[in-house]
Protein backbone atom coordinates (compact mmCIF):
# COMPACT_ATOMS: atom_id res chain seq x y z
CA UNK A 1 0.00 0.00 0.00
CA UNK A 2 2.65 2.34 1.15
CA UNK A 3 4.10 1.80 -2.57
CA UNK A 4 1.09 3.68 -4.23
CA UNK A 5 2.33 6.82 -2.71
CA UNK A 6 5.63 6.76 -3.73
CA UNK A 7 7.25 10.17 -4.97
CA UNK A 8 10.31 9.96 -7.38
CA UNK A 9 13.27 12.07 -6.94
CA UNK A 10 12.38 14.61 -9.70
CA UNK A 11 8.93 14.85 -8.09
CA UNK A 12 10.70 15.84 -5.15
CA UNK A 13 13.21 18.19 -7.46
CA UNK A 14 10.12 19.85 -9.12
CA UNK A 15 8.42 20.35 -5.60
CA UNK A 16 11.64 21.98 -4.28
CA UNK A 17 11.46 24.44 -7.60
CA UNK A 18 8.23 25.00 -7.28
CA UNK A 19 8.66 26.33 -3.64
CA UNK A 20 11.61 28.28 -4.30
CA UNK A 21 9.54 30.35 -7.49
CA UNK A 22 6.69 30.62 -4.82
CA UNK A 23 8.90 32.00 -2.24
CA UNK A 24 10.56 34.17 -5.15
CA UNK A 25 6.70 35.75 -6.30
CA UNK A 26 5.47 36.16 -2.94
CA UNK A 27 8.91 38.41 -2.33
CA UNK A 28 8.09 40.28 -5.11
CA UNK A 29 4.43 40.75 -4.00
CA UNK A 30 5.71 42.24 -0.64
CA UNK A 31 8.30 44.35 -2.30
CA UNK A 32 5.37 46.02 -4.47
CA UNK A 33 2.91 46.05 -1.65
CA UNK A 34 5.54 48.17 0.59
CA UNK A 35 6.23 50.59 -2.19
CA UNK A 36 2.40 50.62 -2.82
CA UNK A 37 2.22 51.60 0.96
CA UNK A 38 4.98 54.14 1.01
CA UNK A 39 3.45 55.73 -1.45
CA UNK A 40 -0.08 56.14 -0.14
CA UNK A 41 0.77 56.95 3.74
CA UNK A 42 4.02 58.34 2.66
CA UNK A 43 6.16 56.28 5.49
CA UNK A 44 9.21 54.48 4.51
CA UNK A 45 9.81 52.98 8.20
CA UNK A 46 5.96 51.40 8.11
CA UNK A 47 5.61 48.02 9.23
CA UNK A 48 2.87 46.02 7.78
CA UNK A 49 1.41 42.09 8.27
CA UNK A 50 -1.44 40.19 7.58
CA UNK A 51 -3.62 40.12 10.95
CA UNK A 52 -2.89 35.86 11.47
CA UNK A 53 1.00 36.10 10.58
CA UNK A 54 3.49 34.33 12.80
CA UNK A 55 5.68 36.12 14.69
CA UNK A 56 8.58 38.18 12.50
CA UNK A 57 6.50 37.09 9.38
CA UNK A 58 4.38 39.40 7.04
CA UNK A 59 2.07 36.18 6.56
CA UNK A 60 0.05 34.70 3.92
CA UNK A 61 -0.04 37.10 1.78
CA UNK A 62 -2.61 35.77 -1.05
CA UNK A 63 -5.28 36.14 1.92
CA UNK A 64 -5.32 39.63 1.52
CA UNK A 65 -5.33 39.70 -2.30
CA UNK A 66 -9.22 39.31 -2.00
CA UNK A 67 -11.69 36.61 -3.90
CA UNK A 68 -13.12 38.67 -6.91
CA UNK A 69 -8.95 40.25 -7.73
CA UNK A 70 -11.04 43.36 -7.36
CA UNK A 71 -9.36 45.21 -4.31
CA UNK A 72 -6.32 43.90 -2.07
CA UNK A 73 -8.10 43.30 1.53
CA UNK A 74 -5.95 45.74 3.38
CA UNK A 75 -8.31 45.94 6.66
CA UNK A 76 -6.70 42.59 7.27
CA UNK A 77 -3.94 44.03 7.81
CA UNK A 78 -1.45 45.40 11.16
CA UNK A 79 0.72 48.67 10.18
CA UNK A 80 2.59 50.16 12.78
CA UNK A 81 2.39 53.04 13.01
CA UNK A 82 -1.26 53.32 12.29
CA UNK A 83 -2.50 55.27 9.30
CA UNK A 84 -4.84 57.58 9.27
CA UNK A 85 -7.31 56.97 6.94
CA UNK A 86 -6.89 58.14 2.94
CA UNK A 87 -10.45 58.69 0.50
CA UNK A 88 -10.22 58.87 -2.97
CA UNK A 89 -12.38 58.17 -6.30
CA UNK A 90 -10.73 55.48 -7.90
CA UNK A 91 -10.64 55.45 -11.84
CA UNK A 92 -14.11 53.67 -11.56
CA UNK A 93 -15.35 56.50 -9.96
CA UNK A 94 -15.69 54.68 -6.73
CA UNK A 95 -15.07 56.03 -3.68
CA UNK A 96 -12.50 53.74 -1.73
CA UNK A 97 -10.65 54.09 1.87
CA UNK A 98 -7.55 52.78 1.01
CA UNK A 99 -7.18 51.52 5.10
CA UNK A 100 -9.22 49.02 3.47
CA UNK A 101 -9.27 48.09 0.24
CA UNK A 102 -6.40 48.97 -2.54
CA UNK A 103 -7.60 48.42 -6.10
CA UNK A 104 -5.58 44.80 -6.76
CA UNK A 105 -4.57 46.43 -10.66
CA UNK A 106 -1.90 48.62 -8.47
CA UNK A 107 0.16 45.52 -8.44
CA UNK A 108 0.77 45.94 -12.20
CA UNK A 109 -0.10 49.52 -12.86
CA UNK A 110 2.10 52.89 -11.96
CA UNK A 111 -1.45 54.40 -9.82
CA UNK A 112 0.28 57.35 -8.91
CA UNK A 113 -1.42 59.71 -10.94
CA UNK A 114 -4.91 57.95 -10.10
CA UNK A 115 -3.92 58.10 -6.20
CA UNK A 116 -3.11 61.79 -6.60
CA UNK A 117 -6.18 62.35 -8.84
CA UNK A 118 -8.18 60.64 -6.70
CA UNK A 119 -7.84 62.49 -3.41
CA UNK A 120 -8.09 65.98 -5.26
CA UNK A 121 -11.13 64.48 -6.55
CA UNK A 122 -12.38 63.46 -3.21
CA UNK A 123 -11.35 66.61 -1.46
CA UNK A 124 -13.48 68.42 -4.11
CA UNK A 125 -16.34 66.43 -3.34
CA UNK A 126 -16.61 66.81 0.58
CA UNK A 127 -15.98 70.64 -0.69
CA UNK A 128 -19.24 70.29 -3.05
CA UNK A 129 -21.12 68.55 -0.25
CA UNK A 130 -20.08 71.23 2.21
CA UNK A 131 -21.41 74.00 0.62
CA UNK A 132 -24.16 72.53 -0.60
CA UNK A 133 -25.03 71.88 3.59
CA UNK A 134 -24.26 75.87 3.74
CA UNK A 135 -26.37 76.69 0.72
CA UNK A 136 -29.01 74.42 1.95
CA UNK A 137 -28.96 76.11 5.90
CA UNK A 138 -28.89 79.46 3.93
CA UNK A 139 -31.92 78.48 2.02
CA UNK A 140 -33.89 77.23 5.02
CA UNK A 141 -33.04 80.28 7.29
CA UNK A 142 -34.40 82.65 4.30
CA UNK A 143 -37.71 80.87 3.59
CA UNK A 144 -38.39 80.97 7.47
CA UNK A 145 -37.53 84.75 7.34
CA UNK A 146 -40.27 84.97 4.66
CA UNK A 147 -42.50 83.34 6.09
CA UNK A 148 -42.10 85.09 9.62
CA UNK A 149 -42.62 88.37 7.55
CA UNK A 150 -45.68 86.88 5.89
CA UNK A 151 -46.77 86.80 9.27
CA UNK A 152 -46.38 89.72 10.34
CA UNK A 153 -47.78 91.60 7.18
CA UNK A 154 -50.79 90.35 8.57
CA UNK A 155 -50.81 91.64 12.21
CA UNK A 156 -52.56 95.00 12.89
CA UNK A 157 -50.33 97.71 13.70
CA UNK A 158 -50.03 97.31 17.69
CA UNK A 159 -49.60 93.79 17.33
CA UNK A 160 -46.41 94.79 14.90
CA UNK A 161 -45.13 96.19 17.33
CA UNK A 162 -45.16 93.64 20.07
CA UNK A 163 -43.91 91.23 17.70
CA UNK A 164 -40.83 93.58 16.63
CA UNK A 165 -39.76 93.54 19.91
CA UNK A 166 -39.88 89.78 20.88
CA UNK A 167 -38.04 89.10 17.37
CA UNK A 168 -35.02 91.58 18.21
CA UNK A 169 -35.04 89.96 21.67
CA UNK A 170 -34.64 86.67 19.93
CA UNK A 171 -32.55 87.74 17.15
CA UNK A 172 -30.44 89.26 20.29
CA UNK A 173 -30.06 86.08 22.47
CA UNK A 174 -29.57 84.05 19.27
CA UNK A 175 -26.42 86.55 18.06
CA UNK A 176 -25.23 85.71 21.62
CA UNK A 177 -25.52 82.35 21.32
CA UNK A 178 -23.35 82.47 17.70
CA UNK A 179 -20.71 85.17 19.39
CA UNK A 180 -20.44 83.41 22.51
CA UNK A 181 -20.81 86.64 24.28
Amino acid sequence: MAQNNMITKEDYAKYVEAQKIVGNLENKIIHRLTDIFIQIWGNKNQNWYVSDAPEGSVGDVSSILGDDCRYIDTASLCVEPEVKAILIFDKDNEIIDLRNAIPFRWLFEDFTEELETGKKKYAKHIADQKTKKINRAQELKIKKQKKVLAIRDKLTDEEKKDFDRIIKKDIAKSLKKECKI
